[in-house]
């Protein structure tokens, strides 16, 4: 085949086409829906139970090496009681990890205020007993200053510096619905104002009176063992595999599908280059069942991957298709 293909289907029903036909993945790396209502496809809980459980199918019949799983909410809940209740695969050691953004910082105090939706053991990659797959987190090997003011800034010194994270254990709490980006504000004496936004349900933050208040760029991803965080850049730069030649592309008139993902200055591509990079080897076949936009497949083509990607919205699943068609193409 290909070194790409993806299907505009549902994940729901895929995964017994995959089994039954004998598909295998050397990974899964996927971020699974866990609410319902947040993707297409998981309308109520029932989906989103159905959604864990293809996942489950899939790590069960059909991945051959790891599975790297961000699940939360209601979803979490389903994927623990598998976990727990089976003796077939195990977390591997040290692969849990969540993902901290700094809202912002001031620049005098040096105030940092982070968050992120996922907390401490969210993210974690499974291993069939008996295996010696591990993570070694040397193969991205972080990024401690970019050249863009914004993501020059202080890394945090252990997890202590991570004050405040907005959603808590144990398990998803929406920002709007704990309100605590308002309750740190409030606690450093910070105006703010907000605004009711229906389409995400709660009051959310629109400005900040705060002379000192710097807007940080890029994530931390911060495994359970702290000393080995990463910083991962809200930007695509020049840094090998990806060249300057590569990073150019995603804003190239006509390139249709690297457009769609240049949103956010290629954030999910850069985050996603760490995925590949650190949770893969080269030449794998890695499988996103819920691939949107196809910034996995990107970072996995780049990488000298292959990549099978699911997605249940079609008008995305073309634009990710569009997106591998392009950077294979540049390669």
């Amino acid at each position: 085949m290909a070194n790409f293909v993806v299907y505009a289907d549902d994940i729901k029903g895929k995964h017994l086409t995959f089994s039954e036909d004998g598909v295998t993945f050397d990974r899964l790396i996927c971020d699974i829906p866990s609410f319902e209502g947040r993707w297409p496809g998981t309308g109520t809980k029932s989906d989103v139970i159905d959604a864990v459980n293809s996942v489950i199918h899939l790590i069960k019949h059909c991945v051959s090496g790891t599975a790297t799983v961000s699940v939360t909410g209601d979803a979490q809940v389903k994927f623990d009681d598998w976990l727990e209740n089976q003796s077939d695969w195990e977390i591997v050691p040290n692969s849990e990890w969540c993902m901290f953004q700094p809202y912002y910082r001031n620049a005098t105090t040096n105030k940092q205020f982070w968050g992120r939706r996922d907390e401490w053991t969210y993210v974690r990659t499974l291993r069939k007993v008996g295996s010696d797959e591990l993570i070694e987190w040397s193969k991205y090997p972080g990024v401690f200053n970019v050249d863009s003011g914004g993501e020059q800034y202080p890394m945090p010194a252990s997890r202590a510096d991570i004050e405040i994270s907005a959603f808590r254990l144990p398990y998803h709490k929406g920002a709007n619905e704990s309100k605590e980006h308002q309750k740190w504000l409030q606690k450093h004496e910070i105006k703010y104002s907000e605004n009711y936004i229906n389409a995400q349900g709660g009051d959310t933050i629109t400005a900040v009176q705060d002379p000192g208040r710097i807007i940080d760029k890029g994530y931390v991803i911060a495994p359970s063992d702290f000393a080995l965080y990463r910083h991962i850049p809200h930007r695509l730069y020049n840094s090998d595999p990806i060249s300057t030649k590569v990073v150019e592309q995603f804003g190239a008139p006509g390139n249709v599908g690297l457009n769609a993902l240049l949103s956010g200055n290629q954030a999910s591509v850069s985050f996603y280059n760490f995925l590949v990079q650190t949770f893969s080897e080269a030449g794998d076949m890695i499988l996103d069942p819920f691939c949107g936009n196809g910034a996995m497949g990107v970072a996995a083509v780049v990488n000298n991957r292959k990549f099978v990607g699911v997605e249940f919205n079609p008008d995305r699943a073309r634009s990710a298709e569009l997106a591998l068609e392009e950077i294979n193409r540049i390669l």
